[in-house]
């Protein structure tokens, strides 16, 4: 997820290992759902947008990376309603999806709206 890690870049994050287990960053972009990037474990990022249905927190969509040596391997996919893969070893049918995310991350300006999040901060 190229576009995501120079998200964390904008607030100063050069590696996950940089980031506490729990901490979110959450990227705020007007006319887009907020980009929320979260360590849930010593390899593990999550990275998704977020509504509300019902009173639940619903993912569109959200994945889980392994990060080991740089490389960011999705290994769970969820796209409500009703889709989830998970796979330990990675997703490689997810692959082409998240290039495909981090380009559009990018276009609709996330990396420029973390940048100026973090000056604002």
């Amino acid at each position: 997820m190229k576009t995501v890690k120079e998200i964390l870049e904008q607030f100063g994050i050069n590696s996950i290992s940089e980031l506490e287990t729990g901490q979110t960053i959450t990227v705020e972009n007007n006319g887009y759902m907020d980009l929320v990037i979260e360590k849930v474990g010593e390899e593990r990022v999550v990275v998704g947008h977020y509504y509300r249905q019902m009173g639940d927190r619903t993912a569109d969509p959200e994945i889980v990376f392994k990060v080991r040596n740089g490389d960011w391997i999705p290994v769970r996919y969820t796209q409500n309603p009703g889709v989830h893969q998970h796979d330990e070893d990675g997703l490689e049918p997810v692959q082409e999806f998240v290039k495909e995310w981090s380009r559009n991350l990018r276009i609709q300006g996330f990396v420029d709206a973390a940048k100026e999040q973090e000056l604002a901060q």
